[in-house]
């Protein structure tokens, strides 16, 4: 009866041992993914915070340094959200806020942003 149960746990632990792999290789994909979002994100952004007049390229390189910030503090609250078990394990905070969400918080700087240019 014992050795049964011995046997048992033996299969099923080389089962979760294929599994951990899978979800490895799941896990690693995500990341990826998101690192492949985060440079298209660097990359609309130096288009968009690009001038060629020195006077208001200060201006919009301050800008985007406070839009990132911004984007930040925006992005952490989304992954707490969202993934509240990562967000744990991986010991990130967030403040309990009515932030509003990523996407609407780039709408939203994208509306401000380009009033600003536009009007400079």
């Amino acid at each position: 009866m014992f050795s049964l149960k011995r046997r048992r746990i033996q299969r099923e632990r080389e089962q979760a041992s294929a599994e951990r792999v899978e979800v490895a290789k799941a896990f690693v994909a995500a990341i990826r993914e998101a690192e492949e979002a985060l440079v298209a994100i660097k990359a609309a952004n130096d288009k968009f915070y690009r001038s060629d007049r020195p006077a208001e390229q200060a201006t919009l390189s301050s800008l985007r340094r406070e839009r990132e910030r911004l984007f930040v503090f925006h992005t952490v609250h989304e992954l707490v959200a969202e993934a509240p078990t990562l967000a744990r394990l991986l010991e990130l905070r967030a403040s309990v806020s009515g932030a509003m969400p990523l996407v609407g918080f780039i709408e939203h700087t994208n509306n401000l942003d380009l009033s600003t240019v536009n009007s400079a």
